[in-house]
């Protein structure tokens, strides 16, 4: 069973409107630091024990709301670099991918273009 209230080391997500961009997520590991924003600041004493879900106000006086981050936040939000597909890894999606002599591949979007 997963655990009701913020603690000092989860990582949560700081939901709040943004002027130009809607909705604007921000992850962050709380721990002793300010959590800074263009709305203000928040103090992780602030959230700590409270319920997942809760709305918190800023220095500001900005209501955001504090919940765990879903599996799908997590990938939006992870650091991504582009990735050389070596010639190995491209039998192997070729392969997987059901590919035979005669196809037309169209490659887009799979690292730095080197496939």
């Amino acid at each position: 069973m997963s655990k009701s209230r913020i603690e000092k080391g989860d990582l949560v997500m700081i939901v709040f409107e943004s002027r130009k961009r809607g909705l604007k997520k921000l992850l962050v590991r709380l721990g002793d630091e300010r959590i800074h924003t263009h709305r203000g600041f928040i103090e992780p004493g602030d959230l700590i024990g409270i319920p997942w879900g809760s709305v918190v106000r800023t220095s500001k006086g900005y209501e955001v709301l504090v919940v765990r981050p879903s599996t799908a936040d997590l990938m939006e939000k992870i650091a991504r670099r582009t990735q050389i597909v070596y010639p190995k890894d491209a039998g192997l999606m070729i392969l997987k991918a059901g590919v035979r002599p005669g196809d037309t591949v169209v490659e887009g979007g799979t690292g730095s273009g080197s496939l």
